[in-house]
């Protein structure tokens, strides 16, 4: 009980105000040490020095608990995804859980979803990265390595319009477009067999007119190019190695005629300078390799291929 010093009532101690005539009350603190009474809030004892308040702690931030998310296997393919708001969310949720190898790690808005597969199973797992198309939040890894998203799934957009072709089997070789042709079985492959397109990699021979082709740099030109392609199950890697295997090693445009000299205004390494005469103008060309003429070599490969590669002449 506190004191009021005014008119000497008994007042509650957790009163601030004397209830009798309203005069401002300061609490008494008692030391729990020495006894001695303290007519105001102190922190420590006129006496003895005891502490008489507790410090106040601040208030702790909430203990931030972080999803622990198990390490992909070593081998195969695996897409993590969490939580989000994109508007396909819950469509890829439901298209992951189709998946036999799919795995839920947390709850509620702190989760994280995942699914393996093999490469050669990838096409089970198209209709999940369909939805997940524009996603910032997604994660794939090969082997345990994370990577970047479109080295692994470059052929999703390509394959979905290979679906909606009038030919799809004739697709990937260019049936669509004609300067796309090619018989490596890839649109990707960007070595196509167009008339005027370039096939510069090789050298000049002995013999007048004879060009020697560089067939290793022709494949590593094919595996660069279609790195990004690698799991599309259309591709066929060992197709393409095929027609390395029977690519000629050499022709000569003076004696075979589906092949044909390709010239350019701008000189190349190794490049042959010729003077034409046009219309009165003495000009300087170069010719920097060979190109198909025509359909005849296509058909020589188509025959030593056993017709793996579609005939669209017919």
């Amino acid at each position: 009980m506190n004191i009021c010093p005014k008119c000497d009532k008994q007042v509650a101690c957790e009163f601030n105000f004397c209830p009798e005539c309203g005069e401002g009350l300061k609490k008494q603190i008692t030391c729990h040490q020495c006894g001695h009474i303290h007519n105001e809030i102190a922190n420590y004892c006129y006496s003895c020095g005891n502490q008489l308040t507790q410090k106040r702690n601040k208030k702790s931030k909430p203990t931030v608990v972080e999803l622990v998310i198990p390490t992909p296997k070593s081998e195969g393919i695996t897409i993590d995804f969490p939580n989000n708001t994109a508007q396909s969310y819950e469509m890829a949720v439901l298209e992951a859980k189709k998946l036999p190898s799919y795995e839920f790690f947390g709850n509620d808005k702190k989760c994280n979803h995942r699914v393996h597969f093999m490469p050669n199973e990838i096409i089970t797992a198209l209709e999940l990265v369909n939805q997940m198309k524009g996603w910032r939040k997604r994660v794939v890894y090969v082997n345990g390595e994370r990577v970047e998203w479109d080295t692994v799934f470059g052929f999703a957009w390509c394959i979905s319009r290979k679906s909606s072709c009038y030919k799809p089997e004739y697709y990937c070789y260019g049936y669509e477009n004609e300067w796309d042709f090619n018989i490596w079985g890839c649109l990707h492959a960007n070595l196509p067999f167009k008339l005027r397109d370039t096939y510069k990699y090789g050298r000049w021979g002995e013999k007048k007119g004879e060009w020697i082709f560089d067939l290793d740099r022709i494949m590593h030109e094919l595996e660069k190019n279609l790195f990004h392609f690698r799991f599309c199950p259309s591709l066929n890697i060992q197709h393409i190695k095929n027609i390395i295997t029977h690519f000629p090693k050499s022709v000569n445009p003076y004696e075979n005629p589906d092949w044909d000299f390709c010239e350019s205004y701008a000189s190349q390494d190794g490049a042959i300078s010729v003077i034409s005469d046009n219309y009165g103008i003495r000009v300087e060309k170069y010719i920097i390799g060979v190109v198909p003429k025509g359909n005849g070599f296509i058909k020589e490969i188509q025959t030593k291929l056993q017709n793996t590669i579609p005939d669209f002449s017919k």
